[in-house]
């Protein structure tokens, strides 16, 4: 059973289907088990497990503070999660702890988007980031995104290891918000350019120890099977759940046959 009371097996998965009645009524709830979440992050490719791609990373922010002038506006600047500390330590006008109960703290990865508020065309004051989970990898540099994809969602039967033979694509984020046109042959300069950016920046924050540090084929050892087939006890027949290609679209093919 996860966190939020949905169960992970095939059977309870159904046997809630059938409690809850007839999905998208009002008592219905998406959940990761049934692949909604994936759907709920278009237009982007992927979700948050998939670091490579911002589909459920990158998500919108909400500011109120007396000291913003305007009202209803939007800003565009890159910024990322470790920024929302800095930020509220500089509008409140307190400096970051430089030791805690006698413990030295480290320096804060964030940067401060205040300069943001009030200005629509301030310059974007995070350049550069880098992210990786389960070996998806991506760097982000001045309005550019490298990115590798080496595992699906929920399959890390598929990884870790050979990480030369994940493939790389390259987005101009500034004009290309949801990743949708790979450039990565047309400007492959730009693209070993932030390839070797990252290895700089995953060695700086220990990213490539933790890619490398376990043997590959380790976390799963048997491939699972991916269609899945069950008999419903009622008037549903045997639904099964079809395999997707690696970049597929957002949807989450369910047939009932």
């Amino acid at each position: 059973m996860n966190l939020n009371g949905v169960t992970q097996s095939i059977d309870g998965m159904f046997d809630q289907i059938d409690q809850i009645g007839q999905i998208g009524r009002p008592a219905s709830e998406p959940h990761y088990s049934m692949g909604w979440a994936w759907s709920g992050n278009a237009p982007f490719q992927w979700v948050k497990q998939v670091a490579s791609h911002l589909g459920g990373s990158r998500n919108p922010m909400v500011v109120s503070w007396p000291k913003i002038k305007g009202g209803g506006e939007v800003r565009s600047q890159f910024t990322h999660l470790i920024d929302i500390l800095p930020t509220i330590l500089d509008a409140a006008g307190i400096p970051a702890h430089e030791e805690v109960n006698g413990i030295t703290q480290k320096a804060l990865d964030g940067v401060r988007i205040t300069s943001t508020f009030n200005n629509s065309a301030a310059k974007p004051v995070r350049e550069r980031q880098y992210f990786e989970v389960l070996s998806n990898r991506a760097i982000y540099d001045q309005g550019w995104i490298a990115c590798a994809q080496h595992t699906l969602p929920w399959r890390q039967d598929y990884a870790p290891g050979i990480w030369d033979k994940d493939k790389w694509e390259l987005y101009h984020l500034d004009e290309d918000f949801s990743e949708s046109n790979d450039l990565a042959e047309a400007h492959p300069e730009k693209l070993e350019e932030l390839k070797k950016l990252f290895d700089e920046e995953a060695e700086k924050y220990g990213s490539i120890h933790s890619m490398t540090a376990v043997p590959p084929g380790s976390r799963c050892p048997s491939p699972r099977p991916v269609v899945l087939t069950r008999t419903v006890r009622s008037s549903r027949t045997t639904p099964t759940l079809f395999d997707f290609p690696k970049r597929p679209h957002r949807i989450l093919r369910i047939a009932l046959t």
